[in-house]
């Protein structure tokens, strides 16, 4: 990004997107609830709460 501010000749990143006409912004946060216990066996569940075995 740095090196499209120079050719450009703006001063921050807000700039370079809106020369390109870019309007998306990623948005994210972190859970913060309180942790579940997983059944026997799973090692992962995901966000909607589907457990999953193994890795992967």
């Amino acid at each position: 990004m740095a090196k499209a501010r120079a050719e450009l000749g703006v001063a921050d990143d807000e700039a370079v997107l809106a020369r390109f006409g870019d309007d998306f912004r990623r948005v994210s946060s972190r859970y913060s609830g309180p942790k579940a216990a997983l059944s026997s066996g799973a090692t992962l569940r995901t966000l909607f709460g589907v457990e999953h075995q193994g890795v992967g």
